[in-house]
């Protein structure tokens, strides 16, 4: 129930242009949220004590350990071509063998410190998803998570006036 508040089917998601004339594709939601928001989230699905934390922040020691390359020193980096290049270290596409070339391994908690939140908390109690009050409709939902643009009419109408330009 959780993970349909992060990503979810997307049956109605569709992406337009800003002036809605132009129908570009149909997706799958994906939400970005703020602690406060996941928070409420996380509280009303079951979890308790829900902390915020700073990187590599953790009562957990897989996460206290930032993502770097097995034999260098434990600090994050971006592991991008550049980092590669700079280290001798290749990570690289062969098209003809159809697999990656890759010449280390890495180890470390894999999220990046400078656009990361990170968030700690313990399951306490099973929600029942059929028993599950919905937040859609509430004013306590301020990022609208899980609400269709469908509802709102003058959207509605653009959309019937792009798929049917002709009125018929």
């Amino acid at each position: 129930m959780l993970l349909n508040f992060i990503v979810s089917p997307g049956q109605d998601t569709a992406l337009f242009t800003r002036g809605l004339d132009q129908f570009i594709a149909g997706y799958a939601h994906i939400y970005g949220y703020d602690f406060e928001m996941l928070r409420i989230l996380l509280e009303r699905t079951g979890f308790g004590e829900v902390h915020k934390k700073d990187f590599c922040e953790s009562i957990f020691s897989d996460y206290s350990e930032p993502l770097h390359v097995v034999g260098m020193d434990s600090v994050w980096s971006n592991l991008n071509q550049a980092f590669y290049k700079k280290h001798g270290l290749v990570h690289k596409y062969d098209p003809v063998k159809g697999k990656y070339e890759i010449n280390f391994k890495v180890t470390g908690f894999d999220r990046d410190p400078e656009t990361s939140l990170i968030v700690e908390a313990r399951k306490r109690v099973h929600i029942d998803g059929n028993q599950y009050e919905s937040l859609n409709g509430s004013n306590k939902n301020y990022n609208r998570y899980a609400w269709s643009l469908l509802k709102d009419e003058t959207f509605a109408r653009k959309l019937r006036d792009v798929l049917n330009p002709e009125g018929k």
